[in-house]
C-alpha cells in the first residue's frame, strides 16, 4: 500500500530558490500536500531532472490561454511543470491534479491525497507524468535547467513529429509563448486522453 505522506520523489531536489513568501497567502486554498512541497522545497528540479515545482502566479495567465476547455466554470492553478514543457495544474473544480500535455495534447489527471507518492512508479510516471520518451531525449541532450524544457522544432501543433531528433533545449515561457503565437489551444476540440 502506498502511504500518501511518501515524499522520497523529491530525494534528487535541486533548489532553484525558495517560493515567495507572497504566494503563501495568495494560493492559501490549494490542498495541503502543494503549500506543504512549497514550504519545504521551494521551487527547484526533481524526479531526475523531469519536474520542476513553479510559482502559480508567473505562470496562471498563460496556462489559462493554453488550456479552454468549455466545462471549466474557474481557472486552473499550474503548481508543477515538466522537462517537455507540460505545466501540471491543480484544478479546483474536478477535485484533481492534471498534466496538460500541450506538446501532443493529451490530458492526464491524478487524485491530489496520492500524487506526490505515486510519482517514484513508473506506471504513474508513463500514465499520469508523461514521462515516455524521456529516457531517449536523455541520451541526447542534457537536462534543461530550471526555466528551460525540451522544445520540439518544428512544434507538434504546427503538424512536427513528435521525435527526440527534433528536440532541443529552449527557454520554458518562450516555448509555451511560440505555441499560443499559433493559434493553438488545448480544449475540447484538440484534447486526446490516454488509452
Amino acid at each position: 500500500m502506498v502511504d500518501p505522506n511518501d515524499r522520497s520523489c523529491f530525494n534528487d531536489f535541486a533548489p532553484s530558490a525558495p517560493m515567495p513568501a507572497s504566494a503563501f497567502d495568495r494560493w492559501r486554498d490549494l490542498p495541503v500536500q502543494i503549500i506543504d512541497v512549497w514550504r519545504r522545497w521551494g521551487l527547484g528540479v526533481f524526479c531526475n531532472g523531469y519536474l520542476r515545482t513553479i510559482d502559480p502566479g508567473e505562470w496562471m495567465a498563460l496556462t489559462n490561454l493554453l488550456y479552454q476547455p468549455f466545462w471549466l466554470k474557474q481557472s486552473v492553478t499550474p503548481i508543477l511543470a515538466t522537462a517537455f514543457g507540460d505545466l501540471i495544474v491543480w484544478n479546483g473544480q474536478m477535485r484533481c491534479v492534471e498534466t496538460l500535455q500541450f506538446r501532443n495534447s493529451m490530458t492526464r489527471s491524478s487524485m491530489i491525497e496520492y500524487y506526490f507518492a505515486n510519482i517514484p512508479d513508473e506506471h504513474f510516471q508513463r500514465q499520469v507524468l508523461g514521462m515516455r520518451g524521456y529516457k531517449t531525449v536523455r541520451r541526447r541532450l542534457p537536462i534543461p535547467q530550471y526555466g528551460e524544457c525540451y522544445a520540439y522544432s518544428p512544434l507538434i501543433c504546427q503538424g512536427g513529429p513528435e521525435r527526440a531528433g527534433n528536440l532541443h533545449i529552449a527557454g520554458m515561457r518562450d516555448y509555451l509563448e511560440s505555441i499560443r503565437a499559433t493559434g493553438y489551444r488545448l480544449d475540447e476540440n484538440t484534447m486526446r486522453f490516454p488509452s
